[in-house]
């Protein structure tokens, strides 16, 4: 009876069932079970665990096939492409291209053929504006630098300049909702090693493909804005697409326009994603968000002087001196200076390529790419002045038959 009296007192829902018979019901857990040591170790957050610091392993969903299947035109003119390319191929350019990008391949073509090559193309082809999408997208999958160069001036001379005015190339480079699709096909390009492994390609596409499509957004540019700085915020990405985060707003940033263009806030979101950047100490992570960092330092001091400061410590020297290239304060850029404790830049051997200075054959230069001898040798007052714009050396090339014409006629002025 005490035993009966217990169960009633203490345990009266054990008591309900004995009485009723029911010993099949599950037991009311209104006290603490014992939990296996393996289990109640999720929560506390050690080895294997899902807490904050240790998050469950994200699936990676396979992104949409790029390049997509080619028409038969499509075909025919990246074929054009590629033989006139390879015809025009000098052994001495492909040996120079090669030594200055190490770790890269070329057929041997400066700037002026590799445009010509394109012109003459797409007159020979007639290809519909969706075709030479398509074509740039496929080109770029090529194991050669100038081939793929070759892509990206289909964009910037035979698309952007027209898309303003012509409704099908203008669906064709924003297609769908919202016009972002070309965007994220970009995005996947830049993020695929088969595609885009060293830092002329990306800046390249930076310059030519990516910035433009942003600036030129017929729907929302500053929704296109947001879409590639979030590139650089997401530590997954690979270092080149990173990179392209910020880089292609670099001239954006050099002219004082990204509020102007994409809206207010813009500037600080690309201080951002250099901060978010610099997270990395891989060469070349480095040197792009300092060589972005260099000109916001002009238009927002207090906010890059702030990230700067912070980011010092873990700073590589090269990447601080690409920040304060244009800082004109003494004392700043001493003290700001005196803050990288890794000393000489470090290399990623997966990024390949190197910052050789002195220019080439037709051949764009990183913006603050350091003189001839090395990215470590320090610059002196009678160094060349470095290249700001990475445009500079097609242009260059481009422009010199017109300088000479205009030196003459100034001579002839002044006699």
């Amino acid at each position: 009876m005490q035993r009966v009296g217990r169960l009633f007192f203490l345990r009266p829902v054990s008591f309900c069932c004995f009485v009723l018979g029911i010993s099949s019901l599950p037991p009311l857990c209104f006290h603490r079970q014992r939990v296996p040591r393996s289990l109640s170790s999720l929560s506390r957050g050690k080895t294997g665990s899902l807490s904050a610091e240790n998050p469950p392993a994200r699936s990676m969903s396979r992104h949409p096939a790029v390049p997509s299947p080619l028409s038969e035109t499509a075909k025919r003119m990246r074929d054009d492409v590629t033989a006139r390319l390879t015809a025009s191929a000098s052994a001495e350019t492909k040996a120079w291209f090669e030594n200055y990008v190490k770790g890269t391949k070329w057929l041997g073509n400066k700037m002026p053929e590799t445009r010509s090559a394109v012109k003459s193309a797409v007159k020979e082809c007639d290809c519909l504006p969706s075709d030479l999408v398509s074509v740039f997208l496929d080109l770029m999958f090529s194991e050669f630098c100038d081939v793929k160069l070759a892509g990206m001036l289909i964009f910037s001379d035979h698309l952007f300049p027209k898309v303003s005015k012509d409704d099908a190339i203008r669906e064709a480079l924003y297609p769908g909702e919202g016009g972002n699709d070309i965007l994220e096909k970009v995005g996947i390009i830049v993020n695929d090693e088969r595609a885009v492994n060293d830092w002329s390609t990306c800046d390249w596409l930076c310059m030519k493909c990516i910035s433009p499509l942003c600036e030129m957004h017929p729907y929302d540019r500053a929704e296109a804005g947001r879409l590639v700085t979030g590139w650089s915020l997401d530590p997954s990405n690979r270092l080149w697409k990173r990179r392209a985060g910020h880089v292609s707003f670099v001239n954006h940033v050099r002219r004082g326009e990204t509020e102007t263009v994409f809206g207010d806030g813009f500037l600080s979101r690309v201080v951002s994603a250099c901060d978010a950047a610099l997270n990395s100490s891989e060469r070349f992570a480095q040197t792009g968000a300092g060589w972005v960092l260099r000109y916001a330092l002009l238009s927002d001091r207090p906010t890059v002087v702030e990230v700067l400061e912070r980011r010092g410590p873990t700073m590589t020297v090269e990447g601080m001196r690409y920040a304060l290239e244009q800082c004109k304060d003494a004392s700043l850029k001493k003290r700001l200076m005196a803050l990288p404790g890794k000393g000489a830049s470090v290399v990623d051997e997966t990024a390949r390529g190197g910052l050789r200075g002195g220019g080439g054959p037709g051949q764009s230069q990183e913006a603050g790419g350091e003189e001839k001898g090395g990215a470590n040798k320090p610059s002196n007052k009678n160094s060349r002045k470095r290249r700001e714009d990475p445009l500079a050396g097609a242009k260059a090339g481009e422009a010199q038959g017109k300088t000479k014409n205009d030196a003459v006629v100034k001579k002839r002025k002044n006699s």
